[in-house]
């Protein structure tokens, strides 16, 4: 009844505090923290014991089940008042998960923390180096997200842009550079989070400008051209030129002035005018080209970088607990493990890109939780079972790349069954079953909103035509896979490159460790390397992914060296740390240093 009372109190305090911002200002650090924890923490703990009576069996199962019952609680707010046609607005979904948190825990039989823990932190000075991480990676990631990086079009706008429909509609509603009305390049779960904090940022009605955006481009593709109508053309170097439409003929305007001699599509794009007359088709696309000129317009003047970055602060945190924690059960010592994660959250590429508008905060959140579980959980039992098929689902609805986790499960399983290879076995697994029903769930919400957008944006953009390097759209060029490892070696420090490159190496040759379900670690690490290396995203930010398995990785070898060895690894270990500050240091004086050979 005290542990009740108690978290009762606690949540009610920030609820509370939360309700102040609307007459005091709060601060934005505070308003941030304030936020994230009211929308993925709070929800999540008042029902966690309503699903699971005895409670949660360790920290990271029980860190990934308060986000993942949040979503489901705050989703199920918006869906009601899409419902019930209720508008909505913060302070109506304040009261929402006010109301929903206090009735979990009032009916909870509680025990949020079953005593029999798969690590064994049980100190109050570990729990304070726990609160002390925590702290320390959600400030620098605030830090980060807004004095260091800058707005980036292709991220954070994007974040921006689907909010309002998100929120209002449950549709990602937005006018992309590839001419679709709505996003699906990606799994839009961390643009639903961004959008729902920028509701309690009050800041969502702003977002209002893209979906407009997105209505007219809509009606755009729709209109029948008549004579009379009044249409605006753009070049390279022309604005605004008006034209009247003096006939519409087989396909074809004539306009009644001189139209530029070459009309802007988009990308370098243009299309010569012949005789004052243009196709219907040119005239829709020049139109179109102008309104996504306009949309980044607006969001370089108005970026709201901290709003839109929120939830990348917790999940950077959470993220680096999780590592922690994955970290300290398979080397057992809490130093390296410490050490370790501040190797892996300062690495340049981490600590600028988990605060930037991108999936990667939540998605290693995810990955390293994901892993967890698989070489944590012993029995697999139905509570594991579900965490774990849990986590690969959202893992889905996070980002397509996310599959290299699952199919180094699948690499380990066929290793583990290679003299009597079953497919039930090997495809079997939660983590695997998991991922492919999340994935199959998106691509049925996507083609539920519009099939032929879905399968353009997502099957054909972003997957078929990366895999085989076709390169439809008219982007940059990337990287050879030479220029690529030579670019990530370089950010991530030739010396921790070579060790983590040599860990790598010792780990896969000791056919022993075939048995041991760390050995996912490297598969993770290979599999993220070749998949990278071979699809047409080649650039040094998705080599991100296999950052936290390869730092593991190193932990685990250094570990299980002899002393005089261990030293020299851990010295090398420490200059890396002091090697990474340095380097985020020269980026905050010029970003450009970390931009991506292929741009954004």
């Amino acid at each position: 009844m005290l542990k009740k009372l108690s978290l009762i109190i606690l949540s009610n305090l920030i609820f509370i505090l939360y309700f102040l911002h609307y007459y005091v200002p709060l601060g934005d650090f505070t308003l941030s923290l304030t936020i994230n924890f009211m929308v993925f923490i709070l929800p999540g703990v008042g029902w966690l014991n309503v699903f699971f009576r005895r409670g949660i069996s360790d920290r990271p199962a029980f860190t990934f089940w308060t986000a993942f019952l949040s979503t489901v609680l705050f989703t199920a707010g918006i869906l009601i008042h899409l419902a019930l046609r209720i508008n909505i607005n913060s302070f109506s979904q304040f009261i929402y998960l006010a109301v929903v948190t206090n009735i979990g825990i009032l009916i909870s039989r509680f025990s949020l923390i079953d005593k029999k823990e798969a690590i064994s932190i049980r100190t109050f000075s570990r729990y304070f180096i726990i609160c002390i991480l925590f702290l320390t990676v959600y400030t620098s990631a605030y830090i980060s997200s807004v004095y260091i990086t800058p707005p980036l079009e292709d991220h954070d706008f994007e974040r921006q842009a689907t909010a309002y429909g998100l929120v209002k509609h449950f549709r990602p509603y937005l006018l992309t550079d590839r001419k679709t009305l709505f996003y699906f390049a990606h799994p839009p779960l961390m643009h639903f989070y961004s959008a729902y904090t920028m509701l309690f940022s009050d800041k969502l009605d702003r977002m209002k400008y893209y979906y407009d955006i997105a209505v007219e481009a809509a009606d755009i593709l729709k209109k029948e051209f008549q004579q009379g109508d009044t249409f605006c053309f753009s070049d390279s170097h022309v604005s605004g030129m008006c034209a009247e439409i003096i006939e519409v003929k087989n396909g074809y305007l004539r306009f009644d002035a001189r139209l530029p001699e070459k009309i802007d599509i988009g990308y370098n794009r243009f299309v010569s005018v012949s005789g004052g007359m243009l196709d219907i088709d040119t005239v829709k696309k020049a139109r179109l080209w102008q309104l996504i000129k306009e949309e980044y317009s607006y969001f370089n003047n108005q970026p709201y970088l901290l709003e839109t970055r929120m939830p990348n602060l917790l999940f950077s945190a959470l993220a680096a607990m999780v590592f922690f924690y994955l970290t300290f059960h398979l080397t057992k010592s809490w130093q390296l493990s410490l050490l370790g994660t501040f190797v892996f959250f300062t690495l340049p590429q981490v600590f600028i890109l988990s605060a930037a508008g991108l999936d990667i905060a939540l998605t290693n959140f995810l990955l390293i939780s994901l892993a967890y579980g698989y070489i944590t959980f012993r029995k697999f039992n139905v509570g594991e079972s579900l965490t774990l098929f849990s986590i690969g689902l959202l893992s889905a609805w996070a980002t397509q790349v996310a599959v290299i986790l699952p199919m180094a499960v699948i690499a380990r399983e066929y290793l583990l069954y290679l003299k009597s290879p079953r497919i039930k076995q090997i495809l079997g697994s939660p983590a695997v079953t998991g991922f492919i029903c999340g994935t199959v769930l998106f691509w049925i919400y996507g083609m539920i909103i519009d099939s032929s957008t879905f399968f353009l944006d997502h099957i054909r953009y972003h997957i078929w035509d990366r895999i085989f390097h076709i390169n439809s759209l008219g982007y940059g060029s990337y990287p050879s896979i030479y220029d690529l490892w030579k670019r990530f070696a370089y950010e991530l420090g030739y010396p921790l490159f070579f060790l983590g490159a040599g860990s790598l190496l010792v780990s896969l040759l000791k056919a022993k460790i075939i048995d041991v379900r760390e050995t996912v670690l490297s598969f993770w690490s290979l599999i993220g390397a070749i998949v990278f290396s071979i699809v047409d995203w080649k650039d040094s930010a998705h080599l991100v992914f296999v950052i936290p398995a390869l730092i593991i990785v190193v932990c685990i070898f250094v570990s299980r060296q002899k002393f005089n060895i261990k030293l020299w690894l851990i010295l090398i270990l420490f200059y890396a740390v002091f090697r990474n500050i340095w380097f985020i240091f020269k980026i905050s004086e010029n970003f450009q240093l970390i931009e991506p050979p292929g741009g954004w």
